[in-house]
């Protein structure tokens, strides 16, 4: 799973410096790009370490098929918690809900 992590990042970094430009403003206002490089590492490795160490601890003592549907509840808990934790607003801006419609109205016959 890390492996694709890494694959994934070089096309979707080449895409981002493509579509958005350089972000130069962000990274100027960051004092030191070392604490903040090392702060993503452990924030990725923890998380990636984590969250690999919880699957497979449950599916040591669940069949594939009875843990494989509770990945279904990671927005829900992710959602719920950002909410709780930090007071993200839970609803869709009007942007997305314009995309929604569009998308709605392509697949509609």
């Amino acid at each position: 799973m890390l492996w694709q992590a890494l694959v994934a990042s070089v096309p979707l970094l080449a895409l981002s410096a493509a579509v958005e430009g350089q972000p130069r403003e962000a990274v100027s206002r960051v004092s030191s790009p070392w604490i903040a490089a090392a702060a993503l590492a452990y924030a990725v490795l923890v998380s990636t370490l984590a969250a690999n160490a919880a699957w497979t601890w449950l599916l040591k003592r669940r069949p594939a098929s009875t843990a494989a549907p509770a990945t279904m509840l990671v927005p829900v808990f992710g959602l719920s918690l950002a909410h709780l934790l930090f007071d993200e607003p839970l609803g869709c801006s009007s942007s997305v809900t314009e995309e929604r419609q569009r998308a709605t109205a392509g697949l509609a016959p």
